[in-house]
């Protein structure tokens, strides 16, 4: 039985998500193509809840799009990095978002 879903995510689904705690950390990518939707989702946080008994969740925030393509985001120590297959590393902080650096790394990734 389905409890709850997220609509709205575009991109490249293929990282799987980051939890910890009440959160969960999604990595997804805009991707090549037409605009995303106006409401679409990309690199997001979700806060998990519950009223009455039944499971859901808030949007916590989103980060700006096209950041992880194919790597699961890391969280580490209140900190969430996505990285892109061209090699920009994103550091975002887990509870409200707000990007702290992008940097380049060695190279390009493709795994997690």
């Amino acid at each position: 039985q389905e409890l709850w879903k997220v609509d709205g995510v575009v991109g490249n689904a293929i990282p799987s998500a980051t939890v910890v705690g009440d959160r969960v950390v999604v990595g997804a990518g805009v991707g090549r193509g037409a605009a995303p939707p106006k409401d679409a989702k990309s690199n997001f946080c979700l806060t998990l809840t519950e009223s009455g008994g039944q499971p859901g969740y808030e949007l916590a925030w989103t980060a700006k799009p096209g950041l992880a393509n194919y790597a699961s985001p890391l969280v580490y120590e209140g900190h969430v990095d996505f990285v892109d297959s061209t090699g920009v590393l994103h550091c975002h902080d887990l509870k409200a978002g707000k990007e702290y650096y992008a940097e380049r790394i060695d190279g390009p990734c493709w795994a997690t």
